[in-house]
This record gives structure tokens, C-alpha cells and sequence, in this order.
């Protein structure tokens, strides 16, 4: 039996007639099957038997937001490491990392991501990221995934110097002597690639569904993962994706874009 579910009580938000209306609404399976005035949906009629109904209290019922440019996948594993989402001053992010480096004393890495470039007046530096891990390897994405801070210990994991050059599509910050001062751009974060712990094809769907959970409970329905591939230093979730295609845990509705390496051709 298809299941139902009534939505009533509240506002509907109608796009093409002026903002929200005081409308009921009755979803069946996965399509939206009647949509009435307040009180004038018939959930009395034998079909409809099993209906669920959810009392909306005034709320205001809005179709799912679509989100066309997102890394869920690489989001989702910030949720469960070192998140530093949403902190918008340079002490707050400060603060949390140290709390998390004190949290998890045993990790050979303190992973994670989510820092607002803005919130620093310079861009943070290997010292003090140094001070704050205490001496680890550790490495966080920026909120825009298109730089990230490294300590002094991942720098010399990955054999990163004044001696190593900027990659293609990518950069180094040095300071007065070219020493790296703990920051890299764009395809320079995968010279790190290599040397971070491996995550699993579970740790990807976990980190997957993680997105997940924060995605919907904000309303958000259906997204474009905006790399499937090893672009910018993102380790590839397409297995993940597969994966949980086979079970009932992904209730988003998923489009893919595939990586393009701009350093080969169609063949590609």
C-alpha cells in the first residue's frame, strides 16, 4: 500500500500566486496527489484509511531547495572531524581547534575543515597551527575547499619546502626566505594527497550521510555533487555513491559532475 501523508494546518508556499495560502495538502508515495483549500481535504474517504497526518501549527510548507554546487562527501567528513563550520571570528576557530587537538590526543592527524579565510586579518601559519595541535600532522580545508592550513609536520610529511615548486593550477605561500608559511592553493593541497590517512569506502558514505542529515534538516532535497574524481585534492565518493544506491539510507536526490583534468583531453 502506498503510503500517504496529509499536511495540514498551516501554509503552503504557491509560487505562482503571490506567496503562501492557507492550503492542505496530500502527498502519496513519492507524488504531491491533491491540493485543497483549509479544511476541504476528504481524508475520510476509504482509501484513505491509513493516512498520516502531520499538523503543520501555523508552519509554512515550502517544496525542497535544490543546491547545484556542493561536495557532501567532503562536508560531511568535516562534520565528523574538525568542524569549523559556521565560526566567524579568527579566536572562535582558534578556540575549537585547540579543544579538538586536546579532545583526541591519540590521532597522528588532526583533519577537518570549514575556517573562514575572512575571519583573519593574515592567513593563519604552520607556527601557530604547530602550537595548537601540538606538534601533529594537521591539516584544515578552508570553507571555500580551495585552500588549506598545514602544520610544519605535514609540510615535512609530504616533503614540502623552499625547494618545492608551485604545481600547475596551484600555490605555495612563502614568506621573505621562500620557506612555506602553511598555506596551499588549489591543486598545491594535493601534494598532500599521498600521505593523509586513508579513508575507506565506509568512511565516505558515513561522511555522505552526515551531509545528509544537515542538508535535509535545512530543507535541502536535491543536489550536484560538484566533483566525482580527484579534482582539487578531493578524494573520489563515486564507489560511496554506488554503494548506498543499493540500500534505503540516501534519500537525496543525486546528480554527479565529473571531474575534468585540465591537463588531459577528451579521451577523458
Amino acid at each position: 500500500m502506498v503510503q500517504q501523508t496529509a499536511f495540514i494546518g498551516g501554509r503552503v508556499w504557491t509560487a505562482g500566486f503571490g506567496g503562501s495560502r492557507e492550503l492542505e495538502v496530500l502527498v502519496s508515495g513519492d507524488r504531491i496527489a491533491e491540493v485543497t483549500r483549509r479544511g476541504e481535504l476528504d481524508l475520510d474517504r476509504p482509501d484513505r484509511s491509513g493516512v498520516e497526518i502531520v499538523d503543520l501549527q501555523g508552519a509554512l510548507l515550502l517544496p525542497g531547495f535544490q543546491d547545484a554546487h556542493i561536495h557532501p562527501g567532503i562536508g560531511g567528513n568535516d562534520l565528523r572531524q574538525c568542524n569549523l563550520l559556521g565560526l566567524e571570528t579568527a579566536e572562535e576557530i582558534v578556540t575549537a581547534v585547540s579543544a579538538y587537538s586536546a579532545e583526541h590526543p591519540k590521532l597522528e592527524w588532526v583533519l577537518g575543515g570549514g575556517w573562514l579565510q575572512r575571519a583573519f586579518d593574515t592567513p593563519p601559519t604552520r607556527a601557530l597551527l604547530d602550537r595548537l595541535g601540538g606538534g601533529r600532522k594537521a591539516m584544515l580545508h578552508a570553507h571555500s575547499r580551495h585552500s588549506a592550513w598545514v602544520s610544519s609536520a605535514a609540510l615535512a610529511a609530504a616533503g614540502i619546502d623552499e625547494h618545492t615548486p608551485d604545481p600547475p593550477h596551484g600555490s605555495i605561500d612563502r614568506d621573505a626566505d621562500g620557506r612555506p608559511t602553511g598555506m596551499l592553493h588549489e591543486q598545491a593541497m594535493s601534494l598532500m594527497n599521498p600521505f593523509l590517512p586513508e579513508r575507506d569506502k565506509l568512511s565516505r558514505e558515513q561522511s555522505i550521510l552526515a551531509a545528509q542529515g544537515e542538508l535535509v534538516r535545512l530543507g535541502v532535497t536535491s543536489i550536484q555533487d560538484a566533483i566525482v574524481g580527484t579534482g582539487l585534492g578531493m578524494q573520489d565518493h563515486h564507489d560511496a555513491y554506488m554503494s548506498l544506491l543499493g540500500g534505503d539510507d540516501l534519500k537525496l536526490r543525486v546528480t554527479t559532475a565529473l571531474w575534468w583534468d585540465p591537463d588531459r583531453g577528451v579521451e577523458q
